[in-house]
């Protein structure tokens, strides 16, 4: 995390490094980026696990159909990219179907 918050200044405007204080659990991971969307009024939020990396261009191709769905006002809940390595979530659909559920084991809450 120490590496990440040395480049935060190199970040494009709007993007923020969130650092809990406890490890979460990923559904408390997933429900705390859901409600920080709602409180900030976004229309989507991304996730992406902390032991992955994105190939080159694939957040850029993820913004695209991100894009794509909404000028075609298409419903959609989430999108992922190689299973849920990085996903973004409609937070019109989240605010729908509610949090993720705290008590399913790792595995489980991962694909909620």
């Amino acid at each position: 995390m120490k590496d990440l918050r040395a480049h935060a200044s190199s970040f494009p405007p709007g993007v923020r490094v969130i650092e809990p204080p406890i490890p979460l659990a990923h559904s408390q991971s997933q429900n705390l980026l859901h409600r920080l969307g709602a409180e900030h009024q976004a229309d989507m939020v991304i996730y992406m696990h902390n032991d992955a990396e994105a190939h080159p261009h694939t957040p850029e191709q993820l913004l695209h159909w991100v894009e794509h769905l909404h000028l075609h006002k298409i419903r959609w809940g989430v999108l992922f990219t190689l299973l849920d390595t990085l996903s973004a979530f409609n937070m019109e659909a989240i605010c729908e179907i509610g949090p993720w559920d705290p008590n399913l084991p790792m595995y489980f809450s991962d694909t909620d």
